[in-house]
């Protein structure tokens, strides 16, 4: 798991280094470049942030891929930081999330998530360039990728979350929508989607009173019928305070969603049935539990069922999933900032 997060930190590292004004007189227009080229990486959350991907069915290569400040969707290599590709969105596009998956890799952009594209992984060609609704309809968030997700089946197929309540599957070679599945609840934004393979869960948060209450929706992958609904028993603060943990190449563990509630953790195990309650966070031998969590930091390793959870003193603890469980597995440094 230390491999996972320090993957994603140094992928940061060589992005954010390869913006570094040249402090040598040798490297001026060696480094400085890719500033003009690329921009300033987006770090503010995983779906934008800089991140390895490794190729095993194409070129067994790695690559790292990020969105930045420019607007630009960029394609680097690992050991030189040159540009392998790049895609210059419109200033009205703003790029909110990329996904990849396989060969290709998926893209929203736009208020909302407007406009699904699909880049081919490897040239950056692209694939499939769809419209999802008019970018005047959609809803400009704080955070940019909030109310907006993309999730994949085992066959590749997207499942593309737009505007906090419409959900679509979409299969990704043609851009051909195979079905749209749309929340009747104003109230209710929806936030992630988790894919299995006998239901698609799509997790929500509804203002109650000052805080915010969990919600799931479970829908039949094959044809976006509800299969069932219910309110998760909860009490969140703000967005910093839950998040969706799954393993996606394993059948035999649960996603979970987990909370932070008046301090304490807390998660949920998504079931088809969704008849699991409410439970506490399991520690592993001589890890305690910390007083007065206060967010949760998402270092891009939920779908590996990881996360880090901090506390008011800025020290925090490492939570994976092992089992049936969500269990705190290490201490880490403090993360004050």
């Amino acid at each position: 798991m230390r491999s996972l997060l320090q993957t994603y930190l140094c992928a940061t590292l060589l992005l954010t280094a390869t913006f570094i004004n040249a402090i040598h007189e040798s490297d001026v227009g060696v480094v400085d470049w890719h500033k003009f080229l690329v921009g300033a990486p987006l770090v503010a959350a995983p779906a934008t942030a800089p991140s390895f991907y490794h190729f095993n069915s194409v070129s067994n290569s790695d690559i790292i891929y990020a969105a930045t400040t420019n607007n630009v969707l960029a394609a680097l290599n690992p050991k030189d930081g040159s540009v392998a590709w790049r895609y210059v969105f419109e200033a009205d596009d703003r790029i909110v999330g990329y996904y990849p998956y396989s060969n290709f890799l998926v893209t929203l952009s736009g208020p909302g998530g407007a406009n699904f594209r699909v880049f081919d992984s490897v040239t950056g060609a692209v694939h499939v360039e769809k419209r999802l609704h008019a970018p005047k309809s959609g809803h400009n968030t704080e955070p940019l990728h909030f109310g907006t997700h993309v999730a994949f089946g085992n066959g590749g197929e997207s499942y593309v979350l737009t505007d906090g309540h419409v959900v679509r599957r979409i299969d990704a070679p043609t851009g051909d929508v195979q079905w749209t599945w749309a929340s009747q609840t104003e109230s209710i934004i929806l936030t992630n989607l988790v894919f299995t393979s006998s239901a698609l869960f799509a997790v929500a948060a509804t203002r109650s009173g000052i805080n915010l209450t969990l919600h799931v929706t479970v829908l039949e992958p094959q044809t976006g019928t509800v299969l069932r609904s219910r309110e998760v028993p909860s009490n969140v603060k703000h967005l910093q305070t839950y998040t969706v943990l799954s393993i996606s190449t394993s059948e035999n563990i649960r996603p979970h969603v987990v909370w932070i509630e008046n301090g304490q953790l807390k998660s949920f195990k998504l079931t088809p049935d969704l008849d699991a309650k409410p439970d506490s966070i399991v520690y592993k031998h001589k890890i305690q539990p910390l007083n007065a969590y206060e967010r949760i930091l998402d270092v891009g390793v939920s779908l590996s069922g990881s996360t880090v959870v901090v506390a008011r003193d800025g020290s925090a603890t490492l939570l994976s999933l092992e089992g049936e469980n969500v269990m705190g597995i290490a201490k880490l440094a403090s993360l004050m900032s």
